[in-house]
């Protein structure tokens, strides 16, 4: 991030983001029958020391800046040009920025949640009416953030009553915010508290995300895989699923229930009939009659050999490109796969709660309708590796090892998932031989391979020489068939060549992140793109090497594999490929 555009971020967060319990754009909007209204006040500023009660009804703060709406910058050179809709502060070196506002709810005796709706940089601390209702980001004094955070607004929903909060008045409640910087920036990314603020309320339980569906499996019992949900209160919940496709005698519905109250499920659902369609919905039960429900929808399961397996496959969706990324996450609920494979970067920070509540709004109609299969990119193992465990819990893949590579087989195909954040770990090497040994031994009619950083791409980042000498030999000696990297945003197809034979690889980064300039001009395929001056010949092992925002279509048939890469509109980026059967 430039110089002095934490702030500018956070303002780009909040655009289309009312005040007065509206839904922020982008973010899950409570049902009108549930959606309650809050009406929040300008706020009163101050940049320093906290003074004694000052998050208390009677701290008199007429003496602080404002009245402002936010959002909330610090005055600090270079400021953007033209500057962001902000309210500018003096900053307080090493001090926090203090925000008090009141707020009122006309239909307080019926509000069950208080939704919090931050964008900060690094840490905050919120307080309604004296009491302490959400911390994120803080060091353990409770006076600095612990890292670096983002723009991305996150929801943080506080029930009523609850001992944080219990109770709300219908007029003159009290909001008061501390931010805290993370003292670790520096002159590029300057230390300075920012954010914006605004609140929204429910009468009852909602599905805030999900569901989604993960961890694709195939065993004795049929296929299985998870529904995945979360909810603003702990609630029971149930998946009911009734088969669509034509069976004699016609199959029961089938109802799976979870009697425990929480806020995050998973439904483990298995017997499922390989190649069925199934339509499913998902009812939450918070107790007292307050329920929610979301669907009906539709998944299918993988087909059985001899029938075509066809996949999605995609990367590179993080921040600051969510707009391409629903596009592209709009084609793909089209196109209705039964599985996604994602090269990773699905966040710009795995860890940070409010980076994945964004990634699951966005893909909610296609995570409904197919499991997403993901390999862990740089930007999901952030900060400092603690995003891979949460990546993977997420997903619910099962873990061969450190969070990061596993295998499963769907429709008499194997696929593998590399860490390339473990790359250097003789342990994933190991397991990688012997797991394309053991795809080899039960005849697997393909083979395909998927991680972040590739041995070949010609972007920005170009190929990852640990990848080249240590992991494509082990791939082409098995056959496999194509493997998938992301990290450079771009589209590249081609066939690298290793001691122990030859290897293509595809590069699919076009997921939504902004795109990167090709460094050279492929022997084929489409042109570059927008790219400033003529380029240079690609080496003849680059077919086709190009900027565009894609997804990838696969489909494996008896007579070989097809490859069409797709723009979000559905139009081609190249003509479809076909590679021989694998043998």
């Amino acid at each position: 991030m430039r110089p002095g555009l934490i702030a500018a971020s956070l303002a780009v967060a909040a655009v289309g983001a009312p005040v007065g319990g509206a839904s922020v754009m982008g973010a899950p909007a409570a049902p009108a029958d549930k959606a309650i209204q809050v009406l929040l006040g300008p706020w009163r500023i101050h940049a320093g020391a906290p003074p004694a009660d000052w998050t208390g009804d009677g701290f008199d703060d007429r003496a602080w800046g404002g009245p402002a709406p936010g959002p909330f910058a610090p005055r600090q050179p270079p400021l953007p040009t033209p500057p962001p809709p902000a309210t500018f502060f003096d900053l307080a070196p090493g001090a926090p920025l203090l925000l008090r506002a009141r707020f009122s709810v006309p239909d307080a005796a019926h509000a069950r949640v208080l939704e919090l709706r931050v964008a900060y940089a690094d840490g905050f601390i919120a307080y309604v009416n004296g009491h302490e209702v959400a911390r994120r980001g803080m060091d353990a004094s409770g006076t600095a953030g612990t890292l670096p955070h983002g723009p991305e607004i996150e929801h943080v929903p506080v029930p009523v009553p609850s001992a944080a909060l219990p109770s709300l008045r219908s007029d003159g409640n009290l909001l008061a915010v501390a931010v805290f910087a993370y003292p670790g920036r520096n002159t590029v990314v300057p230390t300075a508290p920012a954010a914006w603020v605004d609140l929204a309320a429910s009468r009852g339980v909602r599905i805030v995300r999900g569901p989604y569906l993960s961890a694709p499996v195939e065993g004795r019992k049929g296929a299985g895989l998870r529904v995945n949900w979360q909810t603003d209160l702990p609630a029971s919940g149930t998946v009911t699923l009734q088969r669509l496709d034509a069976v004699s005698p016609p199959e029961p519905p089938r109802r799976i229930s979870l009697g425990t109250r929480a806020t995050e499920q998973v439904a483990k659902i298995d017997g499922l009939a390989r190649g069925g369609a199934y339509r499913y919905t998902v009812e939450v039960d918070a107790g007292g009659g307050d329920q929610a429900t979301s669907g009906p929808w539709r998944l299918e399961t993988v087909p059985a050999p001899p029938h075509p397996l066809r996949f999605a496959v995609y990367g590179d969706m993080r921040y600051p490109g969510h707009v391409a990324h629903r596009a592209i996450v709009e084609a793909l609920a089209r196109e209705a796969p039964a599985v996604v494979f994602n090269t990773g970067d699905l966040t710009d920070v795995g860890s940070d709660e409010a980076n994945w509540q964004k990634y699951f709004e966005i893909t909610a109609p296609m995570g409904a309708i197919a499991a997403v299969v993901p390999a862990l990119g740089n930007h999901d193992a952030d900060h400092r590796g603690t995003g891979a465990a949460k990546t993977w819990k997420l997903f619910g893949v099962p873990a061969t090892g450190p969070p990061g590579w596993t295998s499963l087989d769907l429709g008499g195909v194997h696929f593998v998932i590399l860490s390339t954040n473990e790359m250097r770990d003789p342990a994933q090497r190991e397991w990688l031989a012997d797991d394309l040994a053991r795809a080899r031994r039960h005849h697997a009619r393909a083979i395909f391979a998927f991680c972040h950083e590739g041995p070949w791409a010609h972007g920005l980042h170009g190929g990852e020489s640990q990848m080249v000498r240590d992991y494509a030999p082990l791939l082409a000696a098995a056959h496999v068939d194509v493997l998938f990297s992301g990290h450079d945003h771009i589209y590249e197809r081609g066939t690298g060549t290793t001691p122990a034979g030859r290897l293509t690889y595809v590069v699919t980064g076009g997921g939504g992140a902004p795109l990167y300039n090709p460094r050279c001009m492929a022997i084929s395929g489409p042109p570059p793109g927008d790219v400033p001056g003529p380029l240079p010949a690609c080496p003849s092992s680059v077919a086709v090497l190009t900027k565009a925002y894609h997804y990838i279509i696969v489909e494996v048939a008896p007579d070989g594999i097809t490859l069409c890469p797709r723009r979000p509109d559905g139009t081609a980026v190249e003509a479809c490929v076909r590679l021989p059967a694998h043998r």
